[in-house]
């Protein structure tokens, strides 16, 4: 998420020479928003293992689109996959993540396991987004569209390596209580 909105003015300047970097921010705000509220509705219907690996695909086929667009310069086209992103996001690890941390742990350790995990997160988000600032300031080929095209295509790799490990590892906790919930990572 945070090669999209923090990196979106400079995304949208790249691709498009009509498109105001600036307003970009607001109408991704708003679907991500609204994006974050389809597991509201539908983790217990659907099941959290469906909604978290359908979020994830979606995003690793924009992610390795956007990455293909910015080397044939579709600047239009690549913008409708950053909005397809946010929705990805919204609905799978966006929208799920803080849903599955509190799952995965006992209530007697929850409190202490959830401030390590969202210790962790917040590190994480540093790196990422260092990972993409320095990748985005690589000049190789001489264009900043082989730059996009590397950070994209890794960023999707990750999210394929969390559908097989979703797929795999997440146990499905729909429809049950929070205190009866066992952890959706436990065998």
């Amino acid at each position: 998420i945070n090669s999209i909105l923090y990196y979106g003015p400079l995304l949208i300047t790249h691709v498009s020479a009509t498109l105001d970097p600036v307003l970009w921010t607001i109408p991704a705000a708003l679907i991500g928003t609204l994006a974050i509220c389809i597991p509201f509705f539908l983790a217990d219907v659907w099941g959290r293992k469906p909604l978290m690996i359908l979020g994830l695909v979606i995003i690793a086929i924009s992610d390795y689109t956007i990455g293909f667009l910015f080397l044939t310069q579709s600047g239009k086209v690549a913008l409708g996959f950053m909005v397809l992103f946010l929705i990805g996001f919204g609905m799978g690890p966006g929208g799920l993540w803080w849903l599955l941390v509190v799952e995965a742990f006992p209530p007697q350790v929850r409190d202490v396991a959830f401030g390590f995990v969202n210790g962790v997160n917040w590190i994480l988000n540093l790196v990422v987004s260092l990972i993409f600032a320095y990748q985005s300031s690589l000049n190789s080929s001489g264009s900043i569209s082989t730059s996009f095209t590397i950070t994209y295509i890794v960023f999707g790799g990750f999210a394929l390596f969390s559908v097989l490990y979703f797929g795999v590892v997440m146990r499905e906790n729909k429809s049950i209580d929070l205190d009866d919930t066992v952890s959706p990572y436990s065998p």
